[in-house]
């Protein structure tokens, strides 16, 4: 299948595009009714969800979400990628004559799935000849071998060449394991991304290996996860780990639950769970809504008690709510810091697990709670802050009355009119949607350059509060610059928490194998550089810059440079 039809199918559900032209009744896990394509009195046209196909068992036909609208609208393969592409907001300029791209990503693809097949083949052989590995999984984690087996558990020794020895004997080069995000380079010299930690593979649908995880062994080392870059093949917006074993359990269970990390799902299996799905060190997005959609409506949030995940929990909500999916939170008994633990200590955690389910709360519900106890109501500006929280919840929900039945418990809980709330939300909703819209409006190419200039802040922001910046006099006068630039306004206001979640990443990603301050110094001079060049061209060019204030940023580039 092309890529082309790769993104469609995966932003495109086909319930949801056949539904607009047959009514589909649900019987079990698929849905069915008379098909569109011969005249039958009896239902034969079946549509399943979890496949993401159609068939008709009278008159045979079958097919796709782009198979079915070319035979519905009557268009050829092109006119229809185009239709769906427009319909569902899919930017496939990008797809457009290039044939030889498309050839060469398959190759990268076949080529990347080789060598992660072998890396896999690596991690479990040192698993083996590790017996302090071993110690940790099966002693002090309790994973049983079973299990450990299942997920494919490995460990990266404490080497910086083993891997790489091991895959050029195979036949691939360095520059294979860096595209493949299991090398890194310090000048001219490639050494193992993953040293002295346990590796757990990630899968696609397919099973195919697409990426991996990495957690630490050694309680200093940080940080506590690493995890493949993005490539051709591994999109993380597109990928949840434990989704290749989903389907064979949403049937029996009718649910998932969304955890934090990949041993939280390990976690959950251990407990007879088996339908546990985390992300792969992103946000939830779109994309992982459509596909947990494909299987059930019914969504459980599973996280650490802890604020940070709690933030998380009403940022998740937003995204479910705008794809029609209204999850409930599970709440961990108090002596618990997370699952792991609970399952580990429980003396019976499949009954502990069952009756959180039980006991589940709505979302939105244990957000209105929350939010109450952090913004006071009885002062008048933390409980528009409050309120504006939940308003924004109820705003990305798709049903009305979903709306009306969530003010009315909000007013209950604020001890207020469901009137007087009516009109506060109304008044909300006129301004978000302005909000949204010149968000919206802004070009592509300024949106990716506000991308690369708030990366400043994360790069360079956080190193200068955690290291002496005397000792790097280069990122002393970078960040001297930086305060200049900000003066002009030339900085970007993104509130975006998906676009910092991926930010935050790469900056881990980038910085965490490195050893030395020094080195990491280097790294971040080398990233925002180009950045504060650009800023300092922006802020020369602006009108209200004096001249005596453009002499100074030159004067202060020219003493960088110089360092």
């Amino acid at each position: 299948m092309s890529e082309i039809s790769d993104t469609i199918l995966n932003n495109v559900d086909i319930v949801d595009l056949i539904g607009n032209y047959v009514k589909l009744k649900k019987s079990w896990v698929n849905y069915s009714w008379l098909c569109p394509f011969h005249n039958e009195k009896t239902p034969s046209f079946v549509v399943s969800p979890q496949k993401q196909i159609f068939k008709c068992f009278g008159c045979g036909e079958w097919g796709s979400a782009i198979t079915f609208h070319m035979a519905i609208e009557r268009m050829d393969y092109w006119d229809s990628v185009k239709s769906l592409a427009s319909k569902y907001h899919i930017d496939i300029r990008q797809f457009e004559n290039r044939p030889q791209q498309d050839a060469d990503n398959k190759d990268q693809k076949q080529k990347l799935k080789r060598i992660h097949t072998l890396a896999q083949e690596f991690f479990e052989l040192s698993y083996t000849q590790s017996p302090d590995t071993q110690k940790y999984l099966e002693e002090q984690r309790h994973i049983p071998k079973d299990i450990i087996q299942s997920f494919g558990l490995g460990y990266a020794p404490d080497n910086w060449f083993a891997l790489l020895q091991f895959l050029q004997k195979k036949w691939f080069t360095h520059e294979d394991m860096q595209d493949a995000s299991l090398a890194k380079t310090n000048g001219n010299e490639s050494y193992s991304f993953f040293r002295h930690r346990l590796t757990i593979p990630i899968r696609d649908w397919q099973k195919n290996i697409v990426g991996f995880g990495a957690r630490i062994l050694r309680p200093d080392d940080k940080p506590k996860y690493l995890n493949s870059a993005e490539t051709v093949l591994y999109k993380k917006s597109d990928i949840l780990y434990g989704m290749h074993t989903l389907k064979q359990h949403i049937t029996t269970f009718g649910y998932v639950i969304i955890v934090e990390w990949y041993m939280d799902v390990i976690s959950l299996h251990k407990a007879w769970f088996p339908i546990a799905l985390a992300t792969c060190g992103t946000a939830l997005t779109k994309q992982h809504i459509r596909m947990i959609k494909r299987f059930t409506d019914t969504v459980y949030f599973l996280f650490d008690n802890d604020s940070a995940w709690q933030d998380a929990t009403q940022r998740w909500l937003k995204v479910s709510y705008t794809h029609g999916i209204y999850p409930k939170t599970l709440t961990l008994p108090a002596q618990y810091k997370d699952i792991d633990d609970l399952v580990r200590e429980d003396t019976d955690p499949k009954q502990t697990i069952s009756d959180m389910i039980q006991n589940a709360k709505d979302g939105f519900v244990w957000t209105l709670e929350h939010s109450i106890n952090v913004y006071t109501t009885t002062d008048p500006i933390q409980k528009k802050k409050g309120l504006s929280q939940m308003f924004e919840l109820i705003q990305h929900m798709q049903s009305i009355n979903m709306q009306n039945d969530y003010l009315e418990i909000t007013a209950n809980a604020y001890k207020t009119s469901s009137t007087i709330l009516l009109q506060q939300y109304k008044q909300y909703s006129k301004m978000l949607p302005k909000r949204e819209k010149n968000i919206k409006k802004q070009p592509q190419k300024k949106r990716e350059t506000d991308k690369n200039l708030l990366s400043v802040r994360l790069f360079l922001g956080d190193f200068l509060k955690k290291n002496n910046i005397d000792m790097h006099p280069q990122l002393l006068w970078l960040a001297y610059i930086y305060s200049q630039v900000q003066s002009y306004n030339t900085m970007p206001d993104i509130q975006d928490q998906e676009t910092l979640d991926e930010l935050e990443l790469w900056r881990d990603n980038e910085l965490s194998h490195l050893e030395s301050t020094e080195a990491k110094a280097k790294r971040i001079m080398q990233i925002v550089f180009p950045e504060i060049q650009h800023m300092v061209k922006q802020a020369l060019r602006l009108p209200s810059t004096t001249t005596e204030q453009k002499q100074q940023l030159l004067t202060s580039m020219q003493k960088l440079i110089k360092q």
